[in-house]
């Protein structure tokens, strides 16, 4: 297994979006995953979402400051060889919205 930390932000009021590129024969996990806002969000969510399968996890975020994304021990798992699109909605007018996560890699089929 092996994986690397994922970090990404955005200017206030705008979505903070990236990818994770998924490699043949190994499953993605994302593991850790932690989403903030500056200040309470208006309507706050994160999307993790396989673009190649239906595989959607999505999680509505209410108060300013880290919120830890529950998981089980081997994280939010994705199909092998996929990519994953993490997609946190704008916060609103001045408020300022962060991602945090692992990504690791297996070669496992579960």
């Amino acid at each position: 297994m092996y994986g690397g930390i994922v970090s990404n932000t955005a200017a206030a009021n705008t979505i903070v979006d990236f990818s994770v590129r998924g490699e043949p024969g190994l499953r993605t996990r994302l593991c850790n995953v932690v989403a903030s806002y500056s200040a309470v969000p208006a309507g706050g969510s994160l999307v993790a979402k396989g673009l190649r399968s239906d595989r959607v996890y999505q999680f509505d975020i209410v108060l300013a400051g880290p919120t830890f994304i529950p998981s089980d021990e081997y994280g939010l798992g994705f199909d092998v060889g996929e990519d994953v699109e993490i997609t946190l909605a704008a916060g609103g007018a001045a408020v300022v919205g962060k991602v945090s996560l692992v990504v690791w890699r297996s070669a496992d089929v579960t």
